[in-house]
C-alpha cells in the first residue's frame, strides 16, 4: 500500500463509515483521528500523560463518567480497570497506525494497520464492557433506573401509569434500535408537562394522565428522540439543522410508537396511528396546515413505524 493509497483510504472512511466510540464493530482510521466531543472538561483525564484531555474514544468514555454524581461513580467504581484496559489497546492501536504513516513497504503498511484495526475493535469492546459494568451497577440505585424513581408522591395514583410507559420507551430504545451509545437517561417528576432538559427527562405525571394514550406516547417519545440527538451531536458533531432535526426526531417517535403497539402497551384503535401523530403535531407542536402535518406524518414518522424490527436509520445510529 503507497503513501497515497494509504491517505486515499483514510480519506474514504472519513467520508464513509463511522462508528460510535463503545462499539465493538471494526473502527475506521478517521475516527481515530476525530476528537471526541465531552460534556465537560474533566481537571485532567486519569488516562492522559500531564493531565492533558485525551481525544478519542476511551476520554470520551472518561468524560461521560466523570458527568455523573459521586454516588453514581462510587457505584461503579470497580469497573474503571477495563477502562485502563480499553486504553491499553488504544494506545497500541495508535501507535501501530502511527507506524504505517510513513512511506516504504506496502505490505508492511497493510499490515500494521490490519494489526491497528485489531486492536481497536478490542478497545471497542472493552469499552462496551466497560458501559455495560457502569449501567448495570447503577441500574438498582436510582439514578439512571427507573425502578427507584417515584413517577407520584407516595400514596398518590398514577392514572396514566407513566413510570410504565417510561420504562417502555427505555426499553424500545435500548433493545432493537440499533443505538449503541444509548444509555438511560436520568428522570424525574416536576410540576409542568414533559422536556427534556439538557440533562435528564422531566415529566408531570398528572400533566400526561390527561392526555390520550396516543398523545402521552408521543409526548414522551419527542423528549427521549431529542435526549437521543442530543447525545449523537455531542458524541460525534453531528448538527444536521434545525430542519432535519425535526424529520430525525419524526423518525424516531414513529419507532418508539410502533414498539409501544408491539409490546401490548398503545393498543390498537380504529383510527391509523398517522393520523393520530398529524393530530398531535397540529394541537402540540403548533404545525399550522394539515397537509404539512400529514407530509410530516408520511415521510418520517412512517418510517420509523416501518423500521421497527430492522433498528433506526444510520443517519441516526451512527453505524
Amino acid at each position: 500500500m503507497t503513501t497515497r493509497s494509504l491517505q486515499g483510504a483514510w480519506q474514504h472512511e472519513r467520508t464513509g463509515l463511522r462508528r460510535f466510540w463503545m462499539g465493538a464493530a471494526l473502527v475506521t482510521l478517521a475516527e481515530l483521528l476525530q476528537p471526541a466531543l465531552a460534556i465537560s472538561q474533566s481537571q485532567g483525564d486519569l488516562y492522559s500523560p500531564q493531565g492533558q484531555s485525551d481525544p478519542f474514544a476511551v476520554g470520551g468514555a472518561q468524560r461521560w463518567y466523570d458527568h455523573h454524581t459521586t454516588e453514581f461513580k462510587q457505584n461503579s467504581s470497580h469497573c474503571l480497570p477495563l477502562l485502563q484496559e480499553a486504553k491499553a489497546f488504544q494506545d497500541k492501536g495508535l501507535a501501530l497506525f502511527e507506524e504505517a504513516k510513513p512511506p516504504g513497504n506496502s505490505r508492511r503498511q497493510s499490515e500494521l494497520v490490519k494489526q491497528g484495526n485489531e486492536q481497536i475493535k478490542r478497545r471497542g469492546e472493552k469499552l462496551k464492557a466497560f458501559t455495560n459494568c457502569v449501567n448495570q451497577a447503577n441500574r438498582h440505585v436510582g439514578e439512571k433506573g427507573i425502578a427507584r424513581e417515584q413517577p407520584t408522591p407516595p400514596g398518590q395514583s398514577d392514572p396514566g401509569n407513566v413510570a410504565t410507559m417510561l420504562e417502555v420507551v427505555d426499553r424500545c430504545l435500548r433493545n432493537g434500535s440499533q443505538l449503541q451509545y444509548y444509555v438511560t437517561p436520568p428522570m424525574a417528576p416536576y410540576v409542568g408537562t414533559v422536556s427534556y432538559d439538557g440533562t435528564g427527562i422531566r415529566y408531570d405525571p398528572a400533566y400526561l394522565s390527561r392526555q390520550t394514550p396516543y398523545a402521552r406516547t408521543f409526548l414522551l417519545a419527542r423528549q427521549f428522540a431529542s435526549y437521543v440527538l442530543s447525545e449523537r451531536q455531542r458524541l460525534y458533531g453531528i448538527d444536521p439543522g434545525d430542519a432535519q432535526l425535526v424529520r430525525d426526531s419524526d423518525v424516531i417517535v414513529g419507532f418508539i410508537t410502533r414498539c409501544f403497539r408491539d409490546m401490548n402497551a398503545l393498543q390498537k384503535e380504529r383510527r391509523d396511528p398517522r393520523e393520530q401523530f398529524a393530530d398531535y403535531l397540529i394541537r402540540y407542536e403548533g404545525v399550522g396546515a394539515s397537509q404539512q402535518a400529514w407530509e410530516r406524518t408520511e415521510e418520517d414518522f412512517g418510517l420509523g413505524w416501518g423500521l421497527y424490527g430492522a433498528g433506526l436509520p444510520r443517519s441516526i445510529t451512527m453505524e
